[in-house]
C-alpha cells in the first residue's frame, strides 16, 4: 500500500478549551473519517469527555480537539489509518511524526484576597487578589471592566494594577509599602495602540488584551483615596473577563 507523508503544525489554542493542530499532507487527499487519528493521554487529566474532529480539504487540515473545563495535562496526536489519494484512486498509508500537545483549561477563580478594613483620604488603599492559575486579560486600562466597584470603591479615584513577579507567592499578611520601587510588584501594561483585532494581536472579541506581558497569578490594585470618599468599599469580580493558561 502506498504511503503519503504529513506533518503536524504549530498547535493553536482557542477560547473554550478548543485546540487546533494543523495537519498538512504532501499531496491532495480525502480524509475518510476522524478514525484515522488517534489521541492518547500522556500526562495529567484523563481524556473522558474530550471530543475531536478533522476538518479541511486537499492538503490542509486541522485536528480540532475540545477539552472540558478544569483539565490540565498533555496528549499525543497520531495518524493510524489511510487516506484516499484522488489522483491515483488508491488508499495511502499516512506517515507522520506524532505530536504531543499540552493544555490547561482550568477556569480562573479568586482563591485568596486581602482588603483593608478601612480607608483614609489621601492615603494608599491596597487590595490584593490571588487566582488559582495564571491569568491574562487584566491591564492598566480595564480594571473597572474586570471588577465591579460600588460604594467607596466607585469614588476613590482611578486604581493602578500591579502583578507579582516574585519566585514565591506574596505574603498577604505583610502590608504593602507605599513605595513599590525595588519590590516584586510590577505595574501592568496598557494594550497596544491601534484598533483591536482578535487573535492576531492577543485581543478577544470583547476588546480585552491577553498579552503575555500582563500574565500573572497575584495582583495588587492600588488607589490613592480621594478627598470626600465615603461609604463602604465593595469590589466584585465580573465572571468570564479573564482567561486561564492555555498550555
Amino acid at each position: 500500500m502506498p504511503a503519503i507523508t504529513a506533518t503536524f503544525g504549530t498547535t493553536k489554542y482557542r477560547e473554550g478549551g478548543v485546540i487546533a493542530i494543523p495537519l498538512n499532507f504532501a499531496a491532495d487527499v480525502i480524509v475518510p473519517s476522524k478514525s484515522i487519528c488517534r489521541i492518547t493521554r500522556v500526562s495529567g487529566s484523563d481524556l473522558a469527555g474530550v471530543n475531536y474532529r478533522i476538518i479541511g480539504k486537499t492538503r490542509a487540515f486541522e485536528v480540532v480537539v475540545e477539552v472540558p473545563p478544569d483539565r490540565k495535562g498533555s496528549f499525543a496526536v497520531a495518524m493510524t489509518g489511510t487516506v484516499l489519494n484522488p489522483s491515483t484512486r488508491e488508499w495511502d498509508t499516512v506517515t507522520v511524526t506524532a505530536s504531543t500537545v499540552t493544555y490547561d483549561t482550568r477556569v480562573p477563580r479568586i482563591v485568596d484576597y486581602d482588603i483593608p478594613a478601612d480607608y483614609t483620604p489621601g492615603k494608599k488603599f491596597d487590595v490584593r487578589v490571588a487566582y488559582n492559575v495564571l491569568v491574562t486579560g487584566l491591564s492598566d486600562n480595564n480594571v473597572h471592566q474586570v471588577f465591579l466597584f460600588e460604594g467607596a470603591a466607585d469614588t476613590m479615584g482611578t486604581p493602578t494594577p500591579y502583578k507579582w513577579m516574585g519566585d514565591t507567592p506574596p505574603d498577604f499578611e505583610v502590608p504593602v509599602p507605599d513605595d513599590l520601587t525595588g519590590t516584586d510588584w510590577q505595574q501592568l501594561q496598557s494594550p497596544p495602540a491601534g484598533v483591536p483585532t482578535t487573535a492576531e494581536n492577543d485581543f478577544d472579541e470583547n476588546g480585552f488584551w491577553h498579552g503575555a506581558a500582563n500574565q500573572g497569578q497575584y495582583f495588587l490594585i492600588r488607589w490613592t483615596v480621594q478627598e470626600g470618599t465615603t461609604g463602604i468599599f465593595s469590589m466584585t469580580p465580573r465572571v468570564g473577563m479573564l482567561r486561564g493558561p492555555v498550555a
